[in-house]
């Protein structure tokens, strides 16, 4: 401090006595020159001492350059049990050098010194500066290397215990854990070490993923709650399709409280998801059109949750009758807008079986049955209209011929009720009613010439008059 005060006092009394170009010194102390940077400032270790801001700048790009071009080494954790390792540069895992913005930084040391406060810098000795770049990480880059390269080589998606029904009873297959990187503690990892001077490797973090369905969640199923099974007719493709719709559905788990959804389940019935071209039901007409059958499985799906008293959450019957389920009992569906939905409103988890084997598929839901309940399906209601008929004028045909081009098809309507009791006695009831709407016929009437009797005899075909030589014609009176 005594120090301090004499070299103040000396300071003070030097520029009382200075004049002319003494005072103008002095004042020199007490500027900055703009875009210069002031003595005893470090940046990256690199003496930016009184240097122009142009030259600070090449340096430090020259800086950035090197630091991003350095490889760094990517290794797994112990727990992944594998030896896989990754040498990508601070570049490519999207690190970079603010150079603006860490020259500002420089720039901004001694702006806020008065001219004694500069000029005692000057004389004693300013304390030097360190200042660090300033670092960013583009995440996106970084999630988009980490997609790329390492991921594939580290997730390991979970897989949910599997339950397996036989003919007599069912086994369980264990479930198996994942493995998946952290990004959100890897982001702030990367975010903390690419900066530092001398990294040369990282563990990469991973966390693991727990099934959703454990082996101990079928420890509640006792036995079989229900089953319904529908004979499969048509062509090869159409019980293709019914085969690999049911695989989809065998063994799925629903939780207390979980929604099953037939399209989710069962996907797009498209030729990429192994789908072939059969009879389908579209406004009252069959004809062609990919993954044709799969309404049987829903069909048979909708009746076994029903008997299983899961709650209904979406059902559609179709456009017209269905030939494999009685009336009101069919459920169709349409990827993309018609679904078929339920839910376990059980206390336990509930499986279910699909399966076909020959001409029959069958459908059970395992779960835990309750004694003494019983679930009942009847139909409370049906009735039927004609359908009404378009006549069409046709000169093709004869007169007075008729040519039923499409047939008429009633409408008709259906109430199912689903009765639950316990021990006998009734304790709920719900309403399912299907529509299948009227379809107009069209008879072609025919208009043209009438047809000949059976029996006569034909008109005579006109003979054709003699001719001269040089196919001039002779007329004869």
């Amino acid at each position: 401090m005594r120090t301090h005060q004499k070299l103040l006092k000396l300071v003070v009394i030097s520029a009382g006595l200075l004049s002319g170009a003494g005072a103008v010194t002095f004042a020199a102390y007490g500027r900055q020159p703009e875009g210069m940077i002031v003595d005893r400032v470090f940046v990256a270790g690199m003496d930016w001492s009184s240097m122009p801001a142009s030259q600070a700048r090449a340096m430090l790009e020259r800086w950035r350059q090197d630091r991003l071009n350095e490889t760094v080494t990517l290794k797994l954790p112990p727990e992944v049990k594998r030896q896989k390792q990754w040498t990508p540069t601070r570049a490519d895992l999207g690190a970079e050098v603010d150079v603006e913005a860490t020259l500002e930084d420089a720039l901004a040391v001694g702006k806020e010194e008065n001219a004694v406060t500069r000029l005692i810098g000057k004389l004693r000795g300013r304390q030097r500066v360190d200042l660090t770049p300033r670092w960013q990480i583009d995440e996106k880059k970084l999630q988009a290397y980490l997609a790329r390269q390492v991921a594939p080589d580290v997730n390991v998606p979970p897989r949910d215990a599997r339950f397996i029904p036989r003919k007599v009873g069912f086994n369980v297959i264990p479930e198996r854990p994942g493995i998946g990187l952290d990004n959100e503690a890897l982001i702030a990892l990367l975010t903390e070490q690419l900066p530092q001077p001398n990294l040369m490797e990282i563990t990469l973090p991973v966390k693991v993923i727990a099934p959703k369905v454990t082996r101990e969640d079928f420890k509640e199923i006792t036995g079989e709650i229900s089953r319904f099974s529908t004979y499969i007719t048509g062509t090869r493709d159409r019980k293709h399709n019914i085969r690999l719709a049911s695989s989809k559905i065998h063994g799925i788990a629903l939780r207390p409280g979980d929604i099953f959804s037939f399209n989710e389940v069962v996907g797009p019935r498209t030729p990429k998801a192994g789908f072939r071209m059969a009879p389908v039901i579209v406004q009252g007409r069959k004809q062609e059109g990919w993954g044709g059958g799969a309404c049987q499985v829903s069909s048979t799906l909708f009746n076994a949750a029903l008997l299983a008293d899961l709650k209904i959450v979406r059902r559609q019957s179709h456009s017209i009758p269905s030939t494999y389920v009685s009336l009101g009992r069919d459920a169709t569906v349409d990827y993309g807008s018609i679904d078929l939905k339920f839910q376990n409103v059980s206390d336990s988890i509930v499986v279910l079986a699909a399966e076909v084997e020959g001409n029959r598929m069958l459908m059970r839901v395992f779960g835990k049955p309750q004694p003494g309940k019983q679930v009942e399906i009847v139909r409370t209601s049906a009735s039927s209209w004609g359908g009404s008929v378009r006549t069409v004028s046709d000169p093709t045909l004869p007169a007075g011929k008729h040519v039923t081009v499409e047939a008429a098809r009633s409408g008709r309507r259906a109430t199912i009720a689903r009765i639950i009791k316990v021990d006998g006695k009734e304790v709920r009831r719900d309403y399912f009613t299907s529509y299948y709407p009227p379809f107009t016929g069209t008879v072609h009437v025919g208009t043209g010439p009438a047809a000949p009797k059976p029996g006569a005899p034909k008109p005579a075909a006109p003979s054709a008059p003699p001719s001269t030589a040089g196919g001039a014609q002779m007329h004869v009176p």
